[in-house]
């Protein structure tokens, strides 16, 4: 059987915080303010994954009440930690400014396991940070 083509089309929505994200254990405004709007998502019929730091770690839910570690690729191999050493010693020696490369990079990483596939990311609290950017590519 055909879709109906009036009936609107159901997405696979990455909701993602890099950073600033609000703990998500514990009840606050932003807090509420992300439940409801992925709650909201989820009523009209969406698939929505949330990934986030959380208590210093990425992690993703479906439900936002079990919380799982993601599984990173490229960012924890050892070539890539020894390349991340050597110019973090590099920008600290040479005081130049925290642009959030290896972050982002870790982050996307994150997203790019667990999103794999998914229509759409949508960030949060998304301030000189480019995780999503760089998974969405």
């Amino acid at each position: 059987m055909a879709p109906d083509p009036g009936s609107p089309q159901k997405l696979r929505i990455g909701y993602v915080m890099q950073t600033g994200s609000p703990d998500l254990s514990s009840p606050s405004g932003p807090q509420m303010h992300i439940y409801e709007t992925i709650h909201g998502l989820q009523r009209l019929g969406h698939q929505v994954r949330t990934v986030a730091i959380q208590n210093e770690q990425i992690v993703w839910s479906d439900d936002l009440k079990c919380w799982s570690p993601v599984k990173f690729g490229l960012s924890q191999m050892r070539a890539f930690r020894l390349f991340e050493s050597a110019l973090r010693r590099i920008q600290t020696e040479l005081r130049l400014p925290f642009l959030g490369l290896f972050d982002s990079f870790r982050f996307a990483d994150a997203c790019y396991q667990t999103l794999k596939g998914y229509d759409i990311l949508y960030e949060r609290h998304g301030c000189m940070c480019y995780g999503s950017v760089i998974a969405s590519r």
